[in-house]
């Protein structure tokens, strides 16, 4: 007979099965998702999900709303400094001749790249007439903060210096 230590099982319609840090498992564990932190899994483990906690954890977005299909705002604004359309990107400029406008743009199929690759939203930033040319002081900026609760599973350790995002 086999042990299994387990943190939490979610639900009875979809388990979750949560190993704690350097169990080993041997056996069975089956469950719609697996959970497994510094786990050693021996024998048979079945589930629709495995979420490492860990690792190689590189192909996970934190950027909220990259895709640019949230826009509550408007989705266009004339001569806009700040959050003037699609959600947690900020546009800021100074300087300019005439100010920028900022938009949610429709992508269609015409726009090969972007729309075989699934998306259908960009965020667009029109320069108006910039006649006297740029000055030393001009700049224009688009600017995206992550949360610390976007950066929570990212797998960056802040304590160390030598970790990465």
């Amino acid at each position: 007979m086999s042990t299994i230590k387990v943190d939490t099982i979610v639900s009875e319609n979809t388990p979750t099965v949560n190993f704690t840090d350097g169990v080993n498992v041997s056996g069975v564990a089956t469950a719609h998702t697996i959970l497994a932190n510094n786990a050693n899994i021996s024998g048979i483990a079945t589930a629709q999900t495995f979420a490492p906690s860990e690792g190689q954890l590189g192909n996970r977005n934190i950027i909220i709303n990259g895709a640019f299909q949230v826009a509550q705002r408007s989705t266009s604004a004339s001569a806009t400094s700040g959050y003037g359309t699609v959600d947690r990107f900020v546009l800021n400029y100074s300087g300019q001749d005439a100010g920028l406008d900022q938009s949610q743009h429709a992508l269609t199929s015409s726009d090969t790249g972007p729309w075989a690759e699934g998306f259908r939203y960009s965020y667009h930033i029109t320069n108006g007439n910039q006649t006297s040319g740029a000055g030393a002081s001009d700049y224009t900026r688009i600017k995206y903060t992550p949360e610390a609760q976007d950066l929570a599973n990212s797998g960056w350790d802040y304590t160390n210096s030598n970790s990465l995002i």
